[in-house]
């Protein structure tokens, strides 16, 4: 994998109170950074808030057996992700901290030369109320790589 990479997002909640809403996903698409450091693998890229121009960058640990979303900036959170295991994290936002829990129920990993996919399915608790079924897909192209949109 090279250093400068691609990294595509898409997301998906489904929730009870807009259902009209639980098949439209979300995805972005931007470049980060990519290393390796005592055995694990790492990628860090900025994401933009639109609403007042806000941002955090986001430093995202994977291993075959989970992955870890650190955001630091306009929002502070560390989200773990690891199958069959729940964990509760703050979720730090210019408005206050909300009390989030993440119920991950099934982690698939794939590796290849030039692209890291991940894809993760979990419960989404707000201070310990059910929010969303949430779907998250990752990949990571080494740029260069063959991509398509």
């Amino acid at each position: 994998m090279t250093e400068e990479v691609l990294v595509r997002i898409t997301g998906m909640q489904r929730t009870a109170e807009q259902p009209e809403q639980n098949d439209e996903p979300i995805s972005v698409v931007t470049s980060g950074r990519f290393y390796t450091e005592n055995g694990h693998r790492y990628v860090t890229y900025e994401e933009i808030y639109d609403e007042e121009e806000l941002s955090a960058v986001n430093t995202v640990r994977i291993t075959p057996e989970l992955l870890e979303v650190k955001k630091d900036g306009a929002v502070n959170v560390q989200m773990i992700f690891q199958e069959n295991r729940k964990t509760i994290s703050m979720y730090g936002t210019p408005f206050g901290e909300i009390e989030m829990g993440i119920a991950t129920t099934r982690y698939g990993f794939d590796e290849t030369e030039d692209r890291i996919r991940l894809d993760v399915c979990y419960a989404l608790e707000m201070n310990g109320e059910h929010a969303a079924d949430c779907e998250l897909h990752m990949e990571i192209f080494a740029k260069g790589s063959q991509f398509t949109l």
